[in-house]
């Protein structure tokens, strides 16, 4: 037997002496074992310390002799049990610590409990809440306070490892001690230093609790399956009040514990503010309160964390009924007047969140914004362009407030100050592009002598970019706003900004193509005129269309007419051959698009010969629309293994949507009822595809309507109009032919919409959205022109 055997036997037998209460021979020999355990630190099973415990417990609580209580105190400290373990009892040794803070011998408890805390798994026992929440709010823990400080500190830091009913039960503790120390907060007076302390203790356990509840809600954005917890934590107005409450506190100088609590705990606050999930529909029992609690959040504000965390519950918790309360004039005066009054940053995330509350505003309540305009378009203008990317801001105000976009546009040239004078700077860039995307839409709410501004004032924006990073991305900007112009009035395009967009046209890159599109509608040779024509189309399928049999039906009777339409725009927009989906896809809301060289006769340098060209796209829903008809077309194959048994082209398109929409809650005949894509929605599949290289590496023949890929054009374009399998041998020997990828692979591309975005961010060290770089077309459902693909193929991804 080891020392460390015979010192366990020996405070085994001290416990077996304490519980047959032979107090005498305890006395005689407890200071000598307990001596031993210190020194050897002796190992027990987990069942046996929780029985040690509740031995001693059981006299303490029978007021057993205070030299007793205290030598085999020290007994059970010294008792090591591997951390972490389960200690199951260890709910009943929690009632019988409640019990003894009544007894005498409870100035032990901290001697015999402290250590015994840091070993134990404290989950796995939802019985166990209850008490820990009365343990915790009891007026008499001060003896218990370190173990109490660090089961609440350390005990539930990670709640995503908890089943969802135990992460529930953590977070209603976690909001009954918020509950109970609002209370005491009714009670406290500066300087009275045992409240002050009592206080103290409970903001420290409070505060360990309300981190983890921080740290679960921030991880639900990637794990959603906590309905109860999410629903249990969502306890807004509580928190605010608490947030509040401790706020008008004003400690004593000798109050250093409670001030450092306090900070700590507001802290913890805001944090859990800014992060906690919607409370569900109608879950909450005073949604009026809660409009009024986020009010006079807003009020007492004092610094950029607290205002950000408060702006967006109120964006995401405010219940719809309510609006009106939060964006009342006097209520949006006090978000003005708080965002004045905090001390803010240059790269202060308090501007993105301000933005977002007015997108928010305007999205809700597009009227509510005019009382306040002026001065919120001011103030709102006045931060940094680059840091905030303004461009979703100012898309909403165009579709949902026109007079306010003209107000942002009416002081555009203090973005333009702001950006002339970063230049040197980090982030003259990113201010550069930021200013140019979020002037994309303003053709849409300007007329006359304004149009022209515009467009003088977007081809001076791109121009100062010219030799920069973002030289290719500013001249894409400045070519959608110019389309846009030149859709809704080509006489406001001046000469010389003409000349730019041709001067471009023979460029290269992706403004090149941008430009030829532009020109097009400037010279009448685009489908602009068509949109009329889709807004018709889709509202006789909308009416046509009331059941999956009535859908089907319409389409199978009406694809002539939707092929001739489609045959005069399919050269705008390739058509993937094959439409894919893997569960790893699903998950994140990605599908892959499968494209091939369309040649006749594929040349010997072809890049993609039986293999194709592969992009992920986070557009999914209006790609999915392109596929119903180019399936039923036979130009492409809709590819998953949730409908590898699924007959039918729309009973397929069906099965994708379902698994892709499984939570969103749109149901499939309203996601078809307009399958015909507007302009703009086109122009998002277009900015994809020119994100992920596609145009990069694919060329467009006119002659047989086809795309085909650089290689393969190049050739063509040289045979001319020997286009015989001779003509393109002897093409593609001539001396003269530059092939863009002799090593017949194609460059590594964008890959998808970060590419651009992530250029931006590197030179600006900022987040910057996807710009829109919009080509004239116009697409329904997506027919090609394109063959069916056959056979297994390789895949090249980019």
């Amino acid at each position: 037997m080891t020392d460390s055997e015979e010192i366990e036997e020996r405070v085994l037998a001290l416990i077996d002496l304490l519980k047959k209460k032979d107090d005498k021979k305890i006395k005689e020999c407890g200071e000598e074992i307990a001596d031993a355990a210190s020194d050897n630190e002796p190992y027990f099973e987990p069942e046996q310390a929780v029985q040690m415990m509740s031995t001693w417990l059981d006299a303490c609580i029978a007021k057993r002799d205070d030299e007793v209580l205290q030598v085999t105190a020290t007994a059970i400290r010294w008792a090591k049990v591997e951390d972490g373990s389960e200690h199951p009892g260890m709910t009943e040794v929690l009632k019988k610590l409640l019990k003894a803070l009544a007894a005498p011998g409870s100035k032990h408890l901290e001697n015999m409990f402290l250590v015994r805390a840091q070993q134990v798994k404290w989950t796995g026992d939802l019985q166990m809440y209850p008490v820990l929440t009365e343990l915790l709010m009891h007026d008499k823990t001060e003896v218990l306070h370190d173990a109490l400080e660090l089961i609440t500190g350390c005990g539930f830091v990670q709640l995503m490892e908890l089943s969802d009913e135990e992460a529930a039960a953590v977070l209603k503790m976690t909001l009954e001690l918020a509950k109970h120390v609002k209370q005491l907060v009714k009670g406290y007076k500066p300087g009275d230093m045992t409240i002050s302390k009592h206080l103290a203790q409970k903001l420290t356990y409070l505060k360990g609790l309300l981190q983890a509840a921080n740290i679960f809600c921030a991880m639900l954005v990637m794990n959603t399956g906590f309905p109860k917890a999410s629903a249990a934590i969502a306890a807004p107005s509580l928190i605010l009040e608490l947030k509040d409450a401790l706020s008008e506190l004003k400690p004593k100088p000798k109050e250093q514990d409670l001030k450092q609590q306090l900070s700590e705990s507001l802290d913890a606050c805001q944090n859990l503010i800014a992060s906690m999930p919607k409370p569900a529909a109608g879950s909450s029992s005073d949604p009026a309160g809660d409009a009024k609690s986020y009010l006079k959040g807003l009020g007492s504000a004092s610094d950029t964390k607290t205002l950000e965390g408060t702006l967006k519950m109120m964006m995401s918790n405010t219940d719809p009924k309510f609006l009106d309360v939060v964006l009342a004039k006097d209520s949006l005066q006090s978000v003005m007047a708080t965002f004045k009054k905090v001390k803010k940053t240059e790269m202060d995330s308090i501007y993105l969140t301000f933005q977002a509350f007015l997108s928010f505003a305007v999205q809700n309540r597009p009227a509510a914004l005019d009382p306040v305009a002026e001065e919120m378009i001011q103030l709102y203008m006045a931060g940094p362009v680059g840091f905030a990317t303004p461009k979703t801001f100012v898309d909403a105000c165009t579709e949902k407030s026109p007079a306010l976009a003209k107000r942002i546009w009416a002081k555009v040239d203090m973005w333009s100050k702001s950006v002339k004078d970063s230049k040197g700077g980090p982030m003259y860039e990113a201010n550069l592009y930021q200013m140019a995307s979020a002037l994309e839409s303003m053709p849409r709410v300007l007329e006359g002598a304004e149009l022209e501004a515009l467009a003088g004032k977007v081809k001076d924006t791109a121009e100062l970019g010219k030799g920069t990073s973002m030289d290719s991305a500013l001249k894409c900007s400045a070519l959608v706003s110019l389309k846009a112009l030149v859709i809704k009035d080509k006489a406001r395009l001046p000469s010389n900004v003409l000349r730019w967009v041709q001067e471009l046209k023979e460029g290269d890159g992706s403004a090149r193509e941008m430009a030829t599109s532009l020109i097009d509608a400037y010279e009448g040779r685009s489908l602009e005129g068509a949109y009329e024509q889709i807004a018709d189309m889709n509202s006789r399928f909308k009416e046509a269309c009331g059941d999956m049999e009535s859908l089907k039906k319409y389409v199978d009777d009406n694809m002539s007419e939707m092929k001739d339409f489609i045959s005069t725009v399919a050269k705008k927009l390739p058509m993937p051959v094959r439409f894919s989906s893997e569960p790893r896809y699903v998950v994140k809301k990605a599908m892959l698009l499968h494209f091939k060289c369309e040649a006749p006769t594929a040349t010997r340098f072809c890049v993609l010969p039986g293999s194709t060209f592969t992009t992920e796209t986070m557009e999914w829903s209006r790609w999915l629309k392109m596929g119903l008809s180019a399936a039923k077309l036979g130009k492409s194959i809709l590819s998953a293994d949730a409908i590898a048994d699924v007959p039918g082209v729309v009973d397929q398109v069906k099965g994708l949507f379902s698994l892709y929409n499984k939570d969103e809650g749109e149901d499939f005949m309203t996601f078809i009822s307009e399958p015909f894509l507007t302009s703009q929605e086109q122009d998002k599949l277009l900015n994809q595809l020119r994100a992920a290289s596609y145009f990069e590496n694919f060329r467009y023949d006119s002659q047989t309507a086809s795309w085909f890929c650089a290689n393969c054009h190049a050739i063509y374009t040289k045979a001319g109009s020997k286009r015989t399998a001779e003509g393109l041998e002897e093409a593609a020997s001539h001396p003269d032919l530059e092939i863009p990828f002799p090593d017949l692979r194609f460059e590594s591309g964008g890959g998808g919409l970060e590419g651009l975005e992530d250029r931006a961010r590197n030179a600006a060290g900022a987040a910057l959205e996807v710009k829109k770089t919009t080509a004239a077309c116009c697409t329904l459902f997506g027919f090609s022109l394109c063959e069916t693909e056959t056979g297994d193929k390789d895949e090249i991804k980019t």
